[in-house]
């Protein structure tokens, strides 16, 4: 997943799968980037005639993403980090993932007994892309 600084944090734009899984859901915002079909990530300010060719879908930031979940859908993603040891019995980081909804107190409840819920995760941008594909394939589970 392509990285970009933007004000000085780190934002990855989601993987194909998840970009398919966002507009299948719903997600329609425009964004700087699209996938075609094959996965690639075309910049589509490089388009001069605002044709891309294959088009398939949105690249949104995972950030973008987040924010439409949060204000769309009530439901809010975020990770948080914990030092558990290692092999070496030293302190290790690993990120977990925390998803949330605002609105109602209600989410899925297959959210909560997602595995990708419950695992562990090298970096926070991992985290993150996992509780956006988590929320969204649960997104028509809604009202369980």
């Amino acid at each position: 997943m392509p990285i970009q600084h933007i004000n000085g944090y780190i934002v990855k734009i989601v993987s194909f799968e998840t970009a398919k899984l966002a507009a299948k859901k719903g997600y329609d915002k425009d964004c700087d980037s699209a996938y075609d079909i094959y996965g690639n990530i075309i910049d589509i300010d490089n388009q001069g005639l605002g044709i891309i060719p294959e088009y398939c879908c949105q690249a949104p930031y995972q950030t973008e993403i987040c924010d439409w979940l949060r204000k769309e859908k009530g439901i809010h993603i975020t990770a948080d980090l914990e030092y558990l040891l290692d092999e070496l019995d030293k302190p290790a980081p690993n990120w977990f993932m925390i998803v949330s909804c605002i609105e109602d107190g209600h989410c899925p409840r297959a959210v909560y007994e997602s595995p990708a819920r419950m695992g562990l995760y090298l970096t926070f941008e991992e985290a993150i892309e996992e509780g956006i594909k988590c929320v969204l394939l649960n997104l028509d589970n809604l009202d369980e």
